[in-house]
């Protein structure tokens, strides 16, 4: 959402070149995050993980993305608070909006979901066997996910490289859309539809 005094609120392009840099943010923080917890996380709150990959299961058998996506944050956090690493999941929060609207467009590629549950098991059994190295390798290949759906991406997607979300900008059209908008607003294929990026 970009709001330009005098001509409204404009939906904004997904822009590739932040989507990659908060990628690339997140995994630094979580690779750390996920080591310590593997070495010396509180027990009480990595029992929750266990918990949250079941609702994950539940959410994905519902096809409920916007639950499953809420489930996918819920997994990450308890890492960070299991290690006292709330500051850095607040960082992590606050550079990863252009992130989250790809991942939540990801979502519904076939056999995705799945994925990603059995990738969240293999990190818990990791840090729940206090193993940092094994889950070091496994949350960097969970976290680059993101990066093979853009690589797939066509000519058409709504992910824009730099110069095609400055075109964009410039025929962007007012919309109504409250700033609370639920994320499934924020990716809606409405969004970027025209931009015709090239991802390379």
């Amino acid at each position: 959402m970009e709001i330009l005094p005098q001509r409204g609120s404009f939906i904004t392009p997904i822009r590739l070149h932040e989507v990659l840099e908060a990628r690339f943010i997140r995994e630094a923080l979580e690779i750390a995050v996920v080591r310590e917890a593997a070495a010396s996380g509180r027990a009480e709150v990595l029992g929750r993980l266990e918990n949250l990959l079941q609702a994950q299961r539940a959410a994905a058998r519902d096809k409920d993305l916007e639950r499953f996506l809420e489930l996918d944050e819920a997994f990450h956090h308890t890492l960070s608070e299991s290690v006292d690493k709330q500051r850095c999941w607040r960082l992590i929060q606050s550079v990863k909006h252009q992130l989250d609207r790809v991942r939540y467009l990801s979502l519904p590629e076939p056999g995705n979901l799945a994925l990603l549950i059995r990738q969240h098991a293999a990190i818990a059994e990791a840090v729940l066997a206090g193993k940092p190295e094994k889950a070091e390798t496994l949350m960097r290949g969970h976290l680059r996910e993101v990066l093979r759906f853009i690589e797939q991406s066509t000519p058409k997607s709504r992910i824009c490289s730099n110069e095609a979300a400055s075109h964009q900008r410039l025929r962007a059209t007012t919309v109504a859309v409250p700033l609370a908008a639920p994320l499934r607003h924020a990716a809606g294929a409405h969004w970027a539809a025209s931009c015709e990026p090239s991802l390379k």
